[in-house]
């Protein structure tokens, strides 16, 4: 199974719902947009749960070892994340009631907006909305002080992540999640960038438009549409959702080409060279290249070779949205000391993001890094 692969899992079980705020300020928000919110979280609940235990036919790989802990943790975030919009609706519908009772005229109004659909208390397993806002241009104080690294980040060195504290010790200068809203605080100056993960879009025009408007620079396409398992979408599909959900922002942001694979033909550099050849305009909307990567950590060469064929076949940006070399860590820390300061010195590879920084692979569970990802975040 393709490394990847667990992430169609993960961003299956997260929802495309308009970005909120986490701190508590939806209290005020409308009782039915409320219900609407707790409903999609329910359910999306609900797949959570069967996710896990699809994961448990895995095996016991490390592989499989990883993404079952992945799976855990985006339970235990979404029964939180149910948890507090209940919480909400409650609070929201004894105010409704309140006024009902100060009001004959809105006894209307609670009786049609106090149904509230539920998910048997067994399936509730929740994760949080990718709902959060960064906290660089938040209004809001928060308790906690994020760990910002000293010294200054490479503007190219980024991460992927799904829970956003566990990238504030990490040296970098973005971030994105494979979603459409930031799912947590950030340190100042790191940059959150969105995701079209596919053609299924929900409220990504209200969501990319936020973040822009929070200092996002760029947006990004649809996640290896050329695999099955991942957005797997045919050329047609990415056309067509290419025209309606990102031609739309080209002069507001820059738009990233949809995160191809680095398999072999029509997979990969193929597929995404079809998808220019069907769409000429989709081409010159594109202001940068996005691939995948993944092979020994030993495979320098190949590394190496695929980017600058890349670039040599498109003339345009490359952005590295995930990549990572299988071998023991004293060979990833190898390749990572090797690989990146090659991709700094590179004029054409503009931004990279190592997959990634989850338990177990670049942090551990209170955040500290593991060796791996000490050599990420330090190697310059």
């Amino acid at each position: 199974m393709h490394l990847t692969t667990l992430l169609s899992f993960a961003l299956l079980a997260s929802t495309a719902l308009a970005c909120t705020d986490p701190t508590g300020a939806g209290a005020s928000a409308d009782l039915s947009t409320l219900e609407h919110q707790l409903r999609s979280a329910e359910k999306e609940a609900a797949k959570a749960a069967r996710l896990v235990e699809r994961a448990k036919s895995y095996g016991n790989s490390k592989d499989a070892k990883h993404k079952r802990a992945v799976f855990n943790q985006r339970e235990k975030r979404w029964e939180a994340e149910a948890a507090r919009l209940e919480k909400l609706v409650v609070r929201q519908r004894k105010a409704v009631s309140a006024q009902a009772t100060a009001s004959p005229r809105s006894s209307t109004l609670a009786k049609t907006t106090s149904r509230i659909v539920r998910v048997p208390t067994s399936s509730r397993k929740a994760s949080t909305t990718r709902s959060t806002t960064v906290a660089a241009i938040s209004t809001r104080s928060s308790s906690k002080v994020a760990v910002t690294p000293t010294s200054r980040p490479s503007k190219k060195k980024g991460v992927g992540h799904n829970d956003a504290k566990l990238a504030q010790k990490l040296d970098v200068s973005w971030v994105y999640n494979w979603g459409q809203c930031p799912d947590g605080s950030l340190g100042a100056g790191v940059e959150y960038v969105p995701m079209l993960w596919s053609d299924n879009a929900g409220d990504w025009f209200v969501n990319a438009q936020k973040a822009i408007d929070s200092g996002s620079t760029h947006l990004l396409a649809f996640n290896e549409p050329d695999l099955v398992g991942q957005a797997d979408m045919t050329i047609d599909a990415v056309v067509a959702g290419w025209k309606k959900y990102m031609s739309p922002f080209k002069g507001e942001a820059k738009l990233v080409s949809p995160a191809v694979t680095n398999g072999a033909a029509p997979l990969g550099r193929d597929y995404l060279a079809t998808f220019f050849a069907a769409c000429p305009t989709c081409f010159d909307e594109t202001n940068a290249i996005a691939l995948h990567w993944y092979d020994r950590a030993t495979n320098v060469a190949y590394f190496k070779a695929y980017l600058t064929e890349a670039y040599a076949r498109f003339k345009k940006p490359l952005w590295l949205t995930e990549f990572a070399g299988s071998g023991t860590v004293a060979e990833q820390q190898q390749f990572f000391k090797t690989v990146l300061p090659w991709m700094e010195a590179q004029p054409w590879i503009e931004r990279y993001a190592g997959f990634g920084d989850f338990v177990g692979t670049y942090v551990n569970a209170d955040g500290s890094l593991k060796s791996l990802g000490r050599s990420y975040s330090e190697t310059k």
